[in-house]
């Protein structure tokens, strides 16, 4: 069950990023019509377009980070993830998989996918697929 706090975030969040996205097309908008008076508006409507491009393109490069080697902290974090599903009492996993076979299906997929978006949290997302499976 997903506490109140956490859906309370997720609304939040859902709501600024739509309102970013209205602002970012309002402030567009305001910037082609003020350009259109000194230029024509299609060549207005290519250069704000221009620039919100390169704006996303300098964002991707941030995020993603091309430029950094992340081979050495994901062979750190999925041994230490290897470590805690080692901790993991077989009788628990065996029982899981018996008694509840799409939760462990679920589980196993979303510790994957935990491990892989995030591996230094990889400890974390196995502590609580612990959780769940006991």
């Amino acid at each position: 069950m997903i506490p109140d706090a956490v859906k309370n975030r997720l609304v939040a969040l859902v709501l600024m990023g739509v309102f970013a996205l209205i602002s970012a097309g309002a402030l567009c908008t305001t910037a082609i019509i003020a350009l259109s008076q000194e230029m024509s508006p299609v060549w207005a409507s290519l250069l704000v377009s221009g620039i919100m491009l390169l704006i996303t393109g300098i964002c991707a490069m941030v995020a993603f980070r091309p430029d950094r080697s992340t081979t050495a902290e994901f062979d750190a974090a999925t041994e230490h993830a290897a470590e805690e599903i080692a901790n993991l009492p077989v009788n628990i996993v065996r029982t899981a998989v018996s008694d509840r076979p799409m939760t462990a299906v679920v589980a196993a997929a979303a510790f994957g996918y935990g491990v892989g978006y995030n591996p230094s949290e990889a400890a974390r997302v196995a502590a609580v697929l612990k959780d769940l499976l006991e």
